[in-house]
């Protein structure tokens, strides 16, 4: 293959899992650990560098330099040969990896300079957010992409750039976005709410719904154990004040979907964040599926 030669990967899943290397990654350990699990979870795995070593993937995004890479650290592209696993890399390079492809740069820059003035794409998970949207994903589920953690003086580069490139396929309502309860994108682990008020407002949606703002900050448990009994759910009351975004199904830690009757501030699994689709945007994830140089540490998420 010549230098300027390009390999690019064909295909376009409806559903896509991203996995990053953050802590929140546990989120995913625990919705995919569940008697609960369905086949339609995900039609794709996407993971961040060497969260590869223990997620399924279905597709790898590595963009340093292969070459580089091979150079510095040849156990880890050893391990990705053995796997055989699919690689999007910024410059595909067959003799180290047979199933490496190149990112689709020109495609998805023409789309940054377009909406942020230049080529806004400075980390592994926002070029795979917006090489889902050139890919036409429709639905993708994020975890472990934390650049921010609570209650530690660090932060990692990156995260503005994430979380632009979802409020635009939010608002352009190009691709619905869901984000794990534990994620610190959007300030959602430490979100208080709307500010000013001693205690939050219960706000009247367009469409008649009351909604209250339920801080995510009261996490007890990252996993509970599940009833395999086959016993239905006992039902809960009706709760006419709705806690969660209206009309987006949250997905919790165990599987069961979230408790929507806890008191505010103290339900067993967060809230996710807000940026998420609107109607619009939710209809159009209701599509039919297609059947057919940063570091590692800002790659974490």
């Amino acid at each position: 293959m010549s230098a300027t030669e390009k390999r690019f990967l064909d295909h376009s899943p409806h559903t896509v899992a991203l996995i990053g290397m953050g802590p929140s990654i546990t989120d995913f350990i625990a919705e995919t650990m569940t008697q609960e699990f369905l086949p339609d979870f995900a039609d794709e795995f996407w993971t961040i560098n060497m969260a590869s070593n223990m997620v399924h993937s279905d597709l790898v995004f590595w963009l340093d330099d292969l070459e580089q890479q091979e150079r510095f650290k040849p156990g880890l592209m050893a391990v990705l040969r053995r796997k055989g696993v699919k690689v999007l890399t910024s410059t595909a390079y067959p003799e180290i990896l047979p199933k490496s492809y190149d990112y689709p740069l020109d495609e998805v820059a023409a789309l940054a300079i377009k909406n942020f003035g230049k080529p806004y794409l400075n980390n592994g998970v926002a070029m795979a957010i917006a090489y889902a949207l050139v890919r036409g994903v429709k639905v993708m589920k994020i975890y472990g992409a934390d650049f921010s953690y609570p209650n530690r003086d660090y932060a990692e580069s990156g995260r503005a750039c994430v979380e632009a490139w979802i409020a635009y396929a939010c608002a352009m309502e190009k691709m619905e976005i869901r984000l794990c309860p534990k994620t610190s994108l959007f300030d959602s682990v430490i979100d208080k709410g709307v500010y000013g008020y001693a205690t939050q407002p219960t706000i009247t949606l367009p469409n008649g719904q009351a909604y209250q703002y339920q801080s995510p900050g009261e996490i007890t448990a990252a996993y509970v154990a599940e009833d395999s009994s086959g016993q239905p759910p006992k039902a809960k009351p009706d709760d006419r004040i709705q806690r969660s975004v209206p009309g987006v199904e949250r997905e919790s830690a165990n599987g069961h979907g979230a408790d929507a009757h806890a008191p505010n501030g103290a339900e067993r699994v967060a809230p996710e964040a807000v940026a998420r689709s609107g109607e619009g945007l939710r209809d159009s994830g209701q599509e039919g599926r297609d059947q057919g140089g940063n570091s590692a540490g800002a790659d974490r998420g």
